[in-house]
């Protein structure tokens, strides 16, 4: 996958850059057939991007080509020196163990996301929509953000939302089957440190403020179901959410706010906001019927209600007893999104958020990075929580 990580000036910036980040294309996880514990890294697209496969090819140690199943040739490049072109980009690190001639290090890279929207007025409001192809190439999710502010309650912050369709005559709030509930809220004031992270089917956005974690999901889910099943498993996730939202003027809104409503994507706790209200949760799936269904964490005092819609392993507070393995190394769970309809014992299972882990905060913190293999996953905290069931992995490549 491909991710930026830097620094905003502030939420308009933000917006700015992640529009930027989204216009280009991005990458899939690479697949190495080499002895060598040398890497790729920072792999981006361009605006030139297409979908393809891309195969790096070693012409000896330090050296290597690189080739399009579209493109076809796209250059020559060597260890250590960044690889720029108008249809990828990356670096290879070198490792304790030299490549060798004809190893090869393939990835799928995707087209760029089509910008639908992109309107500012004055310091008030920015709004993006956006179109992405899917990793596939061939599809269409249309997914967006609205920024809105207050400066006397000292917030700016950003509506997320989820859509089946664009129109260009409606407003952001009445675009096609839309999700405009979760929040992002953000520094009205001050830089504003950032990590992106997009696929062809979704993109995460987190964000610092301060010494508070903030966070986006926007994109479809790694759904279970066949795509003829569940054609469009698209998820909102944001870090505030409201059953009746504030006032405009209510301080309510701040990224400071340590209320129940204020929980990074998929920390919602069904005993303090309103199972029945969808609007309480920070993660709406919209579900094959077309119903936008909140998940949150599973609490017996909910477990008489006729639908519950559940976020695992997180459920019942179970997973604050996890521990580090014995070697120290972390594990990480998928996040896995069910749905328990009617109190019957086998509940609707709908798929996994795509790179979010569950992690144990034990010995963790936030900005933590866990190497698995080639992988690495940032550690990300709850707002502003940090007991042991309040972290979570992202997986950055």
């Amino acid at each position: 996958m491909s991710y930026k990580i830097g620094i905003a000036a502030d939420m308009g910036d933000l917006l700015v850059q992640l529009d930027a980040f989204l216009a280009v294309g991005h990458t899939l996880e690479p697949m190495y057939d080499t002895l060598s514990d040398g890497e790729i890294e920072n792999m981006i697209g361009a605006t030139g991007s297409v979908l393809e496969t891309i195969t790096v090819k070693f012409t000896g140690a330090n050296s290597f080509t690189v080739v399009g199943s579209e493109s076809g040739s796209i250059g020559t490049g060597t260890v250590g020196t960044p690889f720029v072109s108008t249809k990828v980009c990356f670096e290879i690190t070198p490792g304790s163990t030299p490549f060798s001639i004809d190893d090869t290090i393939e990835f799928v890279m995707t087209p760029p996301w089509k910008r639908l929207r992109a309107i500012n007025i004055g310091s008030v409001t920015d709004e993006y929509i956006w179109c992405a192809p899917g990793n596939d190439g061939e599809s269409e999710i249309f997914v967006g953000m609205l920024r809105f502010e207050n400066a006397n309650a000292d917030y700016d912050n950003v509506r997320l939302g989820g859509f089946t369709g664009y129109s260009p005559a409606e407003t952001f709030l009445n675009q096609p089957g839309p999700c405009t509930r979760p929040v992002m809220p953000g520094l009205r004031i001050g830089d504003i440190p950032y990590w992106f992270i997009a696929n062809g089917r979704r993109v995460m956005v987190f964000i610092k403020c301060t010494s508070v974690y903030a966070g986006a999901y926007l994109g479809f889910i790694n759904q279970y179901w066949r795509p003829e099943q569940w054609p469009y498993p698209l998820a909102v996730g944001g870090s505030m959410s409201w059953a009746n939202e504030p006032a405009v003027n209510s301080t309510n809104w701040r990224y400071s706010y340590q209320g129940n409503e204020h929980n990074l994507i998929v920390f919602a706790n069904m005993q303090a906001v309103s199972p029945t209200n969808e609007n309480s949760f920070t993660l709406r799936l919209r579900r094959p019927d077309g119903r936008w269904r909140g998940f949150g964490i599973y609490n017996a005092t909910y477990a008489s209600l006729l639908t519950s819609a559940y976020v695992w392993p997180y459920n019942g507070g179970r997973f604050s007893n996890v521990r580090p393995n014995l070697d120290g190394e972390y594990s990480l769970f998928p996040v896995n999104l069910s749905e328990d309809d009617s109190g019957t014992t086998h509940p609707a299972q709908f798929g996994e958020m795509d790179g979010i882990f569950a992690v144990t905060g034990y010995e963790n913190a936030a900005e933590n990075i866990i190497t698995v293999g080639r992988t690495k996953y940032l550690v990300m905290q709850n707002a502003y929580r940090t007991t042991y069931a309040d972290f979570c992995a992202i997986k950055l490549s």
